[in-house]
């Protein structure tokens, strides 16, 4: 499991924990210029036409994923972030910085 994958994210939600991670990758919240209408699957332009096809595809865990983004907007969620850059991200750098290799997928250099 990944960290900000849509897996990670069920499993907080399966779980009931309440966690704050950033959206990596491709996740766009919005597509600027497009509304996005939910009940016939379909984009619709700014000059209100409906796209001919759907050229603009969201991964299954979109609703996770955008669920994580307004939950990133509040205060408290600020807060989380303000915290853990002061006491757990010091932590991470120190354990990937003297133990390289031992954690696949993280460098010192994160």
């Amino acid at each position: 499991m990944c960290y900000s994958s849509g897996e990670a994210l069920q499993a907080l939600e399966d779980n009931n924990i309440e966690g704050y991670i950033p959206n990596f990758g491709q996740y766009k919240h919005d597509r600027e210029g497009f509304s996005y209408d939910k009940k016939n699957d379909k984009y619709i332009c700014s000059q209100d036409k409906d796209l001919p096809f759907k050229k603009i595809e969201d991964t299954v865990n979109k609703p996770l994923y955008d669920r994580m983004h307004v939950k990133l907007q509040t205060q408290k969620a600020k807060r989380m972030k303000k915290l853990r850059s002061s006491t757990v991200e010091p932590v991470l750098g120190k354990l990937f910085r003297h133990a390289p290799g031992k954690y696949p997928g993280y460098s010192a250099s994160q």
